[in-house]
């Protein structure tokens, strides 16, 4: 099994509430309104993400509410925005720079 986790940048901050859950509806057609790509891996990365880590999954522990996935990274994509979005204290967050 694969996944990737893609950080968005405020341009894609609409795409933040499409893949975070809704309908059965929406999570088959989610795919079909965005742009993406594949690396190494084949999971969807998103055009235009800050950074997109492809990886296998290795191990799932599932806890009381949620299953937390333990991954091995194989590919990393560094986007051409040196912006990004950050989800705190239930509102969006824009990141422009290097912060650190």
């Amino acid at each position: 099994m694969v996944l990737c986790v893609n950080t968005l940048t405020p341009s894609l901050e609409g795409h933040s509430a499409l893949f975070a859950g809704g309908t059965a509806e929406v999570k088959k057609t989610r795919f079909n309104t965005v742009k993406w790509h594949a690396l190494q891996n084949g999971a969807p990365v998103l055009d235009g993400a800050a950074i997109a880590f492809d990886c296998r999954i290795d191990r799932i522990i599932e806890t009381d509410t949620h299953d937390v996935f333990l991954c091995v990274v194989d590919a990393i994509e560094l986007g051409e925005s040196d912006a990004s979005l950050i989800y705190y204290k239930r509102q969006y967050h824009h990141l422009i720079g290097d912060v650190m």
